[in-house]
């Protein structure tokens, strides 16, 4: 029996469960990310669509199929499945479709700290005076 609930169902299964990590940046470029740990029959449903996706030349959403274009919202994925290799999927999901989406990977998920730039996220914004003091110069 799984030591913890599935996220999505909220139901004990037998086994362990998936843990898929979800992140997306936000419109001032901050990065959030949580944890969903599914058990394999929620995974089958929410996630695994996705996996199987056929990538062309042309940026479509992996859910409605448009052009992302201009309205690309991004959505990230690293999915740990027992048993199985680590997995990352890319999302180039439109507005709406990102939008449901990034509720769905919410529901019973684990919100994540930020990890800044210690361990390769978003860097953070430095003014030329910091810069040089982080140096220990003072220009002129």
């Amino acid at each position: 029996m799984a030591l913890r609930p599935c996220s999505a169902c909220q139901k004990r299964v037998e086994g362990k469960l998936a843990s898929v990590y979800w992140s997306w940046n936000l419109e001032d470029r901050s990065r959030v990310a949580y944890l969903q740990r599914l058990c394999i029959t929620c995974f089958v449903i929410q996630v695994l669509p996705f996996e199987e996706q056929e990538f062309s030349d042309t940026l479509l959403c992996p859910s409605c199929h448009t052009p992302s274009g201009d309205d690309m919202q991004p959505v990230f994925a690293k999915i740990y499945m027992p048993g199985h290799a680590e997995n990352s999927l890319e999302l180039p999901m439109c507005a709406n479709c990102s939008a449901m989406l990034r509720e769905q990977a919410q529901s019973g998920s684990e919100r994540l700290p930020d990890r800044g730039t210690e361990f390769g996220g978003q860097a953070p914004k430095l003014s030329a005076t910091s810069v040089w003091d982080s140096l220990g110069l003072r220009p002129d």
